[in-house]
C-alpha cells in the first residue's frame, strides 16, 4: 500500500492539514510538539479501521474540545491494483464517501464503503506485516515480531535467503501449539505441566529410596559373605581347639599313670 495524500480535519488539535506524499523518496513533517504530526499517523489508522458510526474512546479521543464538529479523515492511495479516494467523518454529520478509480471504477458510501475498503486491503494487504513495520512515537523498540510469517519471508528474501513456505509456518504453528500446551502466555506452567513435575518428583523420590534400599543390601550381602569366612576360620580353630585339648588330655593321663 502506497500513501499519496492524506487530509485531516478538525481533527484533535488539527482544524486542517494536508500531506502529499511522493511516488519516491522519505517525507519528514516537521513541526513544534503538540503540533497533530502523530495525530496524522492516528488518523490512518482511524479512518482504515473505525466506521463512522463507531463509538470507540479512541475516536471520541479525536474530537475537537468545545466545538460542535465531527473530526474527517480523507486519503489517498494505492493498494494492489485498487487506486482510490476514501473519506470519512465521525460523530457530528457522520459520512463514509469511497471513490474507487481504477481498475474499475466504484463509487460507494456508508457502510457498504466502510466494508468495501476492509475487502480491498484484505486482498491486497498484508496487515500483520504492515503493523510489524509500523514503529509509533513513543512506543519500546524491541525484536520485530516474527510471530508474522509474511514478515520473515520478506527479511529472506531482502537478505537472499531462502524464502519459508507453508511447510514451515505449519511447523513452527505446531511448536508454538506444542508450547502452549504446557505454558501459559505469561511463562508460567499450565496445570499439566505442574501434574507432571509433580508426578517426576514422586517418581524420583522413590527412585532414590529404592537406590538407598538396593545400597542396603548390598552391604548385607557383603556382611553374610564376611561372615561366611570367619565362620570357616572359627570352624577350623574349633577342630585345632579340640586336637589340642585331646592332646593334653592324653599328656594328663600319661602323668597320672607315671605317678600312680
Amino acid at each position: 500500500m502506497r500513501i499519496r495524500r492524506i487530509r485531516v480535519r478538525d481533527y484533535a488539535g488539527i482544524e486542517e492539514a494536508e500531506v502529499v506524499f511522493p511516488d519516491t523518496g522519505v517525507t519528514i513533517i516537521e513541526g513544534v510538539n503538540e503540533a497533530g504530526k502523530t495525530s496524522l499517523v492516528t488518523a490512518l489508522d482511524a479512518i482504515l479501521e473505525y466506521p463512522d458510526s463507531s463509538g470507540s474512546k479512541k475516536i471520541a479521543a479525536v474530537v475537537p474540545v468545545g466545538r460542535d464538529v465531527g473530526p474527517e479523515v480523507e486519503v489517498e492511495l494505492v493498494t494492489g491494483d485498487y487506486e482510490l479516494t476514501y473519506h470519512k467523518r465521525w460523530k457530528k454529520g457522520k459520512e463514509t464517501v469511497l471513490e474507487v478509480t481504477r481498475p474499475v471504477p466504484e463509487q460507494l458510501v456508508g457502510r457498504d464503503a466502510h466494508d468495501r475498503v476492509e475487502a480491498i486491503l484484505k486482498e491486497t494487504l498484508d496487515m500483520g506485516l504492515w503493523k510489524a513495520l509500523r514503529l509509533d512515537q513513543g512506543a519500546a523498540l524491541g525484536q520485530a515480531d516474527f510471530e508474522v510469517p509474511s514478515l520473515g519471508h520478506a527479511l529472506d528474501a531482502a537478505i537472499g535467503g531462502d524464502v519459508a513456505g507453508d511447510d514451515e509456518d505449519a511447523l513452527w504453528t505446531r511448536i508454538e501449539d506444542e508450547y502452549a500446551r504446557y505454558w501459559t502466555a505469561t511463562g508460567r506452567p499450565k496445570v499439566e505441566l505442574s501434574a507432571a513435575a509433580d508426578e517426576l518428583a514422586e517418581a524420583q523420590e522413590a527412585s532414590d529410596a529404592a537406590d538407598a534400599h538396593l545400597r542396603r543390601l548390598d552391604a548385607d550381602a557383603e556382611e553374610i559373605d564376611r561372615l561366611k569366612a570367619q565362620a570357616v576360620v572359627l570352624q577350623e580353630t574349633q577342630v585345632e581347639a579340640a586336637r589340642t585339648v585331646e592332646s593334653m588330655a592324653d599328656q594328663v593321663d600319661a602323668v597320672a599313670r607315671v605317678r600312680g
